[in-house]
């Protein structure tokens, strides 16, 4: 399903979202709000209302272009002495009754 076109933004009236989007229907090209928080969809019902609406919303914001980060040099690393590891200890378990009857 295609988007239809963004038109504007404004706040919604039910939940108070700063940024609800104002758009234009693919059909009549009437303006609707359609709220990402709330999920409210408010319609016109014909061109002065959609005209007023249009009026009421702030300018759709720039398309802003994903730029690559720069590139980031990978950190020099000392050479660190080399330290041989504490071998595991050794864990010894209680003697129980059964012992004697399992290692037969």
């Amino acid at each position: 399903m295609a988007k239809t076109e963004l038109v504007g933004l404004m706040e919604c009236p039910d939940c108070g979202h700063p940024d609800a989007e104002v758009r234009k229907t693919k059909t009549k090209g009437w303006a609707f709000r359609y709220c990402p928080e709330c999920t409210m969809q408010g319609f016109t019902k014909s061109e002065e209302g959609s005209a007023r609406m249009i009026a009421k919303a702030r300018p759709k914001p720039p398309a802003v272009k994903p730029s690559a980060p720069p590139p980031v040099a990978p950190p020099k690393v000392k050479d660190a002495p080399v330290q041989a590891a504490d071998p595991p200890p050794i864990v010894t378990r209680r003697k129980s009754a059964l012992d004697d009857f399992f290692n037969r």
